[in-house]
């Protein structure tokens, strides 16, 4: 009723703050409707923020992991060098010319008295 009684009366102060505030909350400017917007997209934002934090936590996994199977690949080669050097040096030893010589020098390489005993020297 208010409506249609303003409306009869189109220079009256009341209807055309009655027009400017009905356009001014239709546009979502009356702070209700951008509060709204702004409360959404701030919560939006947030749960973004959650998701990135998530998605770096797994790329941090996902290098760690990968890390510690190279390193670990790393040293099973390394081992394996060591193994076959190793018997490469057992078998050279099977001369006795070798033998002599290798031991001279493993005498000279080794100092720690545990590992100077695998060897009897």
């Amino acid at each position: 009723m208010v409506k249609c009684a303003l409306r009869e009366n189109h220079d009256s102060r009341e209807y055309l703050e009655f027009q400017f505030m009905h356009a001014y909350a239709s546009c979502g400017f009356l702070g209700i409707r951008m509060t709204m917007k702004v409360e959404s997209l701030e919560q939006q934002i947030a749960k973004q923020e959650e998701r990135l934090k998530q998605l770096k936590a797994q790329k941090q996994a996902v290098l760690a992991r990968e890390k510690k199977k190279q390193s670990e690949q790393q040293r099973k080669e390394d081992t394996r060098r060591k193994i076959l050097l190793g018997s490469y040096l057992l078998k050279k030893m099977e001369n006795e010319a070798n033998k002599e010589k290798i031991l001279t020098e493993l005498n000279e390489y080794l100092t720690e008295e545990r590992d100077r005993k695998l060897f009897n020297l």
